[in-house]
């Protein structure tokens, strides 16, 4: 599944819009998929080589012009998630917090 989510400052009030494929997105439901995202920690700073697709991806793009960030997450156990930043790898979250992250991430495409 491919979900574009668009964010803008809305013009003559306080928050933004928010959008996924162009439809519009519960802007609560993002929030709590949002403070999700940013709170997921490592667990463990040890990597592994991996290879393939990974099982998550999720692209970043800077309103700045900035080079988008990518983070990709695979599947290294039945326990843990390894992640990457920019093909980086970076240390492994639980299985239990990605799941939580894509259960989010499925709400707001629905």
């Amino acid at each position: 599944v491919n979900a574009a989510f668009t964010l803008n400052k809305k013009e003559d009030e306080e928050g933004y819009d928010i959008k996924c494929n162009g439809n519009t997105v519960d802007s609560e439901a993002f929030q709590t998929f949002y403070a999700l995202f940013i709170g997921t920690t490592a667990i463990d700073y040890e990597t592994q080589k991996v290879s393939g697709k990974a099982d998550l991806t999720i692209t970043l793009k800077h309103h700045d012009g900035a080079a988008p960030t990518v983070l990709s997450f695979f599947k290294i156990s039945d326990s843990r998630y390894q992640y990457s930043v920019g093909g980086t790898p970076m240390g492994q979250i639980s299985s239990t917090a990605y799941d939580k992250l894509v259960r989010e991430i499925e709400k707001l495409i629905k």
